[in-house]
């Protein structure tokens, strides 16, 4: 299902249809009086809310990223990588690349460690870097501790401090 950029939504139609409260998103103005002052839209499977504007569904988290700053970014990023809180303190504007570098390791990363995994040939740790599209090798290592210490260097020369504040969440 495709979603509404809430750059093409109006501010003083959101701001007359919503309040936003600690993270979510309350009918302030509809059709149905009983619904005012419940918390409006769905969830969906993937952890995020939807809510309604126009009849097309737009992400809660992009809404409410417009009522408090003015604007819409391209991408709104959940800091603490977590889609259901969608509390302002925890959104910012973002581009694709930071975006997919704030995001929690794969399910099947042995280190817990984005970057760092098991190199089951060589019975080392290997530590790598992605930026810009390009992956960089930053070396195997007899000690997971190594690899994650390279990994976290790399993160700091190559500007992704989010990152490892968010490796450390984990």
């Amino acid at each position: 299902m495709s979603t509404v950029h809430p750059r093409f939504l109006d501010l003083d139609e959101i701001n007359h249809k919503y309040e936003y409260r600690n993270g979510d998103l309350y009918w302030k103005h509809c059709r149905f009086k009983k619904q005012i002052g419940t918390k409006a839209g769905t969830l969906r499977e993937d952890g995020y809310r939807m809510v309604s504007l126009n009849k097309k569904p737009v992400l809660a988290h992009r809404v409410i990223f417009l009522m408090h700053h003015g604007y819409a970014p391209d991408v709104v990023d959940h800091i603490n990588q977590d889609q259901t809180d969608n509390r302002i303190e925890n959104l910012r504007a973002s581009d694709r690349s930071q975006n997919a570098h704030n995001r929690k390791p794969n399910s099947t990363n042995k280190s817990g460690v984005s970057g760092v995994n098991w190199h089951s040939t060589q019975k080392k740790w290997r530590a790598y870097i992605v930026v810009g599209r390009k992956t960089i090798n930053l070396g195997t290592f007899s000690e997971k501790d190594s690899a994650i210490s390279a990994r976290r260097a790399a993160q700091i020369r190559f500007g992704l401090y989010d990152q490892i504040l968010s490796d450390l969440c984990v």
